[in-house]
């Protein structure tokens, strides 16, 4: 059975709003994203345009069902508002290609920072062991005793009584300790930083792709912005409609 046209233009009609319901969804995304602004936190803005990229696919495809076009008739007030969305894919596709530099000195500032920290963390640990040792070696024989003694009621196991080889004891535990935490801190920040480069790489190249097809899709929709030649199209359909009926037999002729 075929179905009659309006079926199929009610159907077209569907796809466009659902095309502008997409972008105005992706609008209120990016003002939940980018709102309240922190533009001197690279955190901040790192993780933004990762979110923006990540939400790309939406507004694409909801141009995209506001811009394709089965029918050769398109409403006025309709073609008004496809000529702002139209520059607005060119100034979106703008915006994503401008957050290329942005990602890559957010990037290499968090990066930078996470050193920062890393180091800091390490001289404070240091600074610690430090403090700890000079304590030792300070303690006398019998603060050394008491202390054993007080482990030994507390139920810990010590292997030795005496004071000089508790101390001894005490400074190998402590550079192990000191040696397994850098370890543990250097293996933290090494995955944060695989982490960074891969999500890095990942959101600059999204933020490329997404700008240049927006881009490309301001470009193909160079009729939304031409008004005279949607109209001069539509005259020809028509002119060619017209002569295809007059070119047909007429019926009560045969």
């Amino acid at each position: 059975m075929r179905l009659p046209k309006f079926v199929e233009e009610r159907s077209a009609s569907m796809l466009r709003l659902v095309g502008y319901v997409l972008i105005i969804l992706a609008f209120f995304d990016v003002v939940a994203i980018v709102l309240p602004p922190r533009l001197t936190d690279p955190v901040w803005e790192f993780q933004t345009m990762g979110q923006l990229v990540e939400r790309l696919p939406v507004p694409l495809l909801g141009f995209l069902l506001v811009f394709y076009r089965h029918e050769t008739i398109v409403e006025q007030k309709e073609l008004s508002v496809m000529k702002w969305l139209s520059w607005l894919s060119l100034a979106v596709g703008i915006f994503y290609l401008l957050m290329l530099p942005l990602g890559i000195f957010s990037s290499l500032r968090i990066y930078d920072g996470r050193n920062a920290q890393l180091d800091a963390q390490r001289s404070q640990q240091s600074q610690q062991v430090d403090r700890t040792k000079e304590q030792l070696s300070t303690a006398t024989d019998k603060q050394l005793s008491d202390l054993i003694s007080g482990l030994n009621r507390q139920g810990r196991s010590i292997p030795t009584n005496d004071p000089d080889e508790f101390r001894k004891l005490l400074l190998t535990q402590l550079e192990k300790s000191q040696q397994d935490a850098q370890i543990q801190a250097g293996l933290a920040f090494s995955s944060q930083r695989k982490g960074l480069i891969k999500n890095s790489i990942k959101w600059n190249l999204g933020a490329i792709i997404g700008g240049f097809a927006f881009v490309w899709m301001w470009r193909l929709t160079h009729w939304a912005r031409s008004p005279r030649l949607v109209v001069r199209v539509r005259q020809k359909t028509q002119d060619l409609e017209l002569e295809t009926e007059e070119s047909m037999p007429d019926s009560d002729a045969i």
